[in-house]
């Protein structure tokens, strides 16, 4: 995957933690609502890659993997087999939404999560499909996902609707396994940046509102003027063929536990009015013991104490929930 203009800033201004964060608060939130838009710029580059029906948006974080593809049911010792050749579209695997229980579920769900070629090739090369190794790895602190400036893992949790009325040529669309044509309402971006990750969360300027009716704001110091795109962001989605993009709003970014950061569409509104809503405090949740059980405790906002017993997945949901035992053994291996 290239990323067209993207490297020079990931350089300027997240080669380090520290280099991150010896900026003044203002030019690290300007940095990192720029690294959110320049990255997905770069990762949404029209392709000619085969699969793509007519009625799709044929961006190129289309032809990622998603989770059920990297994590198989019942693993074995050599890397999973997708169903379709890596970099080839695929219909969209709708799930229930992942952040909602099943009395908040709308009545359509689909939940789609993508992880690029760097997030892949890490869990490959680390056999981490297997809880075993996920167990044993979180246990040694060794579990750590590609950074800048090397090729660095992002992963997006998309949100897609029925088209209904809406002109869909103000959406990316995508089709899912029954053949319905879908369009992607809201998305988060986990950008492997930084050792906590560079969070970011996008709507559908179709439902902005309900940022502000959640008691939130939108907060893009690159990307908005005036409630308007900004022309930097215009220069930059033109130039990489991206203009469908400039109907989705930056809602924020996050780059430390302080921030509170969340998405109407993608998490309870009445959470985020409670301001209980951090993607990363949320995902440092991302848990695992020594048998392979995810830890339940409260989530809140700011950094929380993990409990006893409790070692990291690298704020990685997809490892902590979505690998499995390659031999489920009491005491020894337990699937999520």
């Amino acid at each position: 995957m290239q990323f067209h203009g993207l490297v020079p800033l990931i350089f300027l201004v997240t080669a380090s933690a520290a280099g991150f964060e010896c900026q003044s608060s203002s030019g690290l939130v300007r940095a990192s609502d720029e690294l959110a838009w320049r990255t997905l710029a770069g990762i949404s580059m029209p392709t000619q890659s085969t699969g793509a029906a007519a009625t799709e948006t044929p961006l190129s974080w289309r032809r990622w993997w998603n989770y059920q593809e990297v994590y198989p049911t019942h693993p074995g010792t050599h890397p999973p087999e997708p169903t379709n050749t890596a970099g080839q579209f695929r219909k969209l695997p709708c799930q229930a939404e992942s952040e909602r229980d099943l009395s908040h579920q709308p009545p359509d769900p689909c939940e789609v999560i993508w992880l690029n070629d760097a997030s892949v090739g890490y869990v490959f090369a680390n056999k981490l499909w297997m809880r075993e190794n996920v167990i044993k790895e979180a246990a040694a602190a060794q579990i750590s996902f590609p950074m800048s400036p090397h090729p660095m893992a992002i992963e997006m949790k998309t949100e897609w609707q029925s088209v209904g009325r809406r002109d869909r040529n103000r959406y990316v669309t995508g089709v899912d396994l029954n053949g319905k044509t879908r369009v992607l309402a809201a998305f988060h971006m986990m950008i492997r940046a930084q050792p906590n990750w560079v969070w970011a969360t996008f709507i559908h300027e179709d439902f902005a509102r309900q940022v502000s009716e959640a008691g939130a704001t939108l907060n893009d110091s690159f990307g908005n003027q005036r409630g308007r795109p900004s022309k930097q962001l215009s220069e930059l989605l033109k130039r990489d063929h991206a203009e469908v993009l400039l109907h989705y709003k930056l809602i924020g970014t996050q780059t430390d536990f302080a921030t509170l950061l969340g998405n109407p569409l993608i998490e309870l509104p009445e959470a985020i009015q409670q301001k209980k809503i951090s993607c990363m405090s949320c995902h440092s949740h991302a848990v695992i013991n020594n048998i392979g059980q995810m830890l339940s405790f409260p989530i809140q906002s700011g950094q929380p104490t993990l409990p006893p017993g409790a070692d990291s997945a690298n704020f990685n949901f997809t490892l902590s929930e979505h690998a499995s035992c390659e031999v489920v053994l009491a005491k020894k291996c337990v699937n999520h």
